[in-house]
């Protein structure tokens, strides 16, 4: 059993180099097959169709570790410093997306053009919007409800941070390239503005000492 598990991850890491060098439409099961060093036929013992292993290597890769992220939110913090966990978590992801060869499939196909009418990846894209949307209004809901946050429309709170995160975790993992001439903070320094910014805003009056700490059960005082 551990053998074969071990067999799937390199027919994974396989698939994917094989997906990155001819794309999904022209990726052929025997180039898989030949690159993880088995015959075709003892390919299709694993995966029956190029289709199969493509939706599994999505649902193990990219959706089941983005899911996993709700279960592990401290429920004991304030919601401020779950969503900043919900969200370094998800900035992590993408990093180690960045770093590591088997796992940069959900960023890559999912701006792919060729895949962009993929059912697929529409599936795995609306789990994952669906997802992040439901766990922000959620935290933002209860927070809401708490006093830590100010009423409103929590979709459209969760729209704009979501906006605003994107950008951030695009930056941060270097996959846009912002050609301006301005020196942008590094690590920690950046992120802790980032969020003073998401959740105090750019009013004067949000900030120096009335800026409240996110790791902290204070509440910010106002998006």
């Amino acid at each position: 059993m551990e053998d074969r598990a071990r067999k799937k991850e390199q027919i994974f890491n396989a698939a994917f180099d094989e997906f990155l060098a001819n794309g999904y439409m022209n990726a052929r099961m025997s180039g898989i097959a030949a690159r993880v060093g088995l015959a075709k036929a003892t390919l299709y013992e694993y995966f029956e169709s190029k289709e199969r292993l493509f939706d599994e290597l999505l649902q193990t890769k990219v959706v089941g570790p983005y899911l996993s992220f709700e279960k592990r939110l401290d429920k004991n913090t304030s919601c401020a410093a779950r969503i900043r966990c919900f969200m370094r978590m998800e900035m992590d992801f993408f990093t180690d997306i960045m770093r590591e060869r088997s796992m940069p499939l959900n960023l890559l196909l999912l701006l792919n053009a060729e895949l962009a009418s993929n059912e697929m990846i529409k599936s795995v894209a609306r789990n994952i919007i669906s997802s992040k949307f439901r766990v922000l209004c959620g935290l933002l809901d209860e927070g809401i409800g708490r006093g830590e946050f100010r009423e409103g429309d929590t979709a459209t709170m969760a729209a704009c941070m979501i906006g605003a995160f994107n950008l951030f975790t695009l930056r941060t993992c270097k996959t846009v390239s912002f050609d301006i001439p301005v020196r942008f903070p590094e690590s920690d320094e950046s992120e802790d503005l980032f969020f003073e910014i998401l959740f105090n805003g750019i009013n004067a009056s949000a900030e120096s000492a009335d800026a409240r700490p996110l790791n902290s059960n204070t509440p910010p005082r106002t998006f």
